[in-house]
């Protein structure tokens, strides 16, 4: 396997684990902050 095509894999392959994270993170966040009866400006 030449380098471009390890490189092109290997950002895909990050591409696929970090996006579902950029999305749930912040969503889980904002349900805990709900869930706990916090104003989201006095964090």
């Amino acid at each position: 396997m030449n380098a471009t095509a390890y490189a092109t894999r290997t950002t895909i392959a990050d591409l696929l684990f970090t996006t579902p994270t950029v999305i749930i993170q912040p969503v889980s966040g904002i349900i805990l902050v709900n869930m706990l009866g916090y104003n989201y400006f006095d964090l």
